[in-house]
């Protein structure tokens, strides 16, 4: 057979090409029909495609997020973190800073609570403190700044507030002011949480503290207690006395037992 002209290729090529492309349209459409009926519904699909129950707690219990775990976080009450502590303590200082990134990684899983140590009387109605009247003035503070921070807002208002306080002087009220207006706590909370400083109700906080502290028998700024229980101590620049470890990932793992514990459920860690 004798080979077309060179001439008539190019508009052969062009007619055979536009075919082509004036049939894809209709397959594509065909194919799309296909797989609307054969393919089962979601009830119907094999278990391979359907994702497991456990998926989001799983999730959760690496690191990541779900809606699971989050509904779990709301169906128990947080985790209590528990520092025994003096506000003019550099090893408190270090332990809260050590704390801060853990509970900013739990959210409302956990929450933290500071108790201060301090020496009561015979009676039982007053303290000494270890570094003197202006640290007892600097651990009243940080206890009313505790008292009239709302639950839901301990992460939000109470935990960088007191970085803020214990970054400056703890015995000065007008830097305590400064703190709470840094993180936005309305003004009628700040105006209380003032007055109770300067008042008899900071010197009342003071002293039940104390008497936690007592009851507890906590002697060292820092100690740690997760969910009621003493899990560490630091002291002299040292961890110990921690069982299961002092790194953040030990206390991460500590809170997250906790509150499967209280919840049935792994506790949320944000990434």
């Amino acid at each position: 057979m004798a080979a077309p002209s060179p001439s008539l290729w190019p508009r052969q090529q062009a007619r055979r090409v536009l075919g082509q492309r004036a049939a894809l349209p209709a397959l594509a459409g065909a194919c799309l029909l296909l797989l609307f009926v054969l393919w089962p519904a979601p009830s119907a699909r094999p278990a391979l495609l359907q994702p497991p129950a456990d998926a989001t707690d799983a999730a959760a219990a690496a690191g990541g997020t779900g809606a699971a775990p989050a509904a779990a976080a709301d169906a128990a009450e947080p985790v209590q973190v528990q520092l025994f502590v003096m506000s003019q303590c550099p090893d408190a200082r270090f332990c809260e800073d050590a704390f801060r990134p853990i509970l900013e990684r739990l959210g409302p899983v956990a929450a933290l609570r500071t108790d201060y140590i301090a020496a009561l009387n015979a009676e039982g109605t007053a303290v000494t403190c270890m570094h003197g009247a202006r640290e007892c003035d600097g651990n009243k503070a940080q206890l009313c700044l505790q008292r009239y921070v709302p639950p839901a807002q301990n992460g939000a208002w109470f935990v960088p507030a007191l970085k803020c306080h214990m970054g400056g002087d703890v015995a000065n009220t007008t830097h305590l002011a400064a703190c709470m207006a840094e993180v936005g706590m309305p003004a009628d909370l700040q105006a209380k949480a003032a007055a109770c400083a300067a008042g008899s109700e900071g010197v009342d906080l003071q002293v039940k503290s104390a008497q936690e502290v007592k009851a507890r028998g906590v002697v060292k700024s820092c100690t740690v207690f997760i969910a009621g229980a003493k899990r560490c101590v630091r002291d002299g620049g040292t961890w110990y006395d921690c069982p299961g470890g002092s790194a953040a990932d030990d206390f991460v793992r500590a809170i997250c037992d906790a509150h499967k514990a209280a919840s049935g459920r792994p506790g949320r860690r944000r990434a």
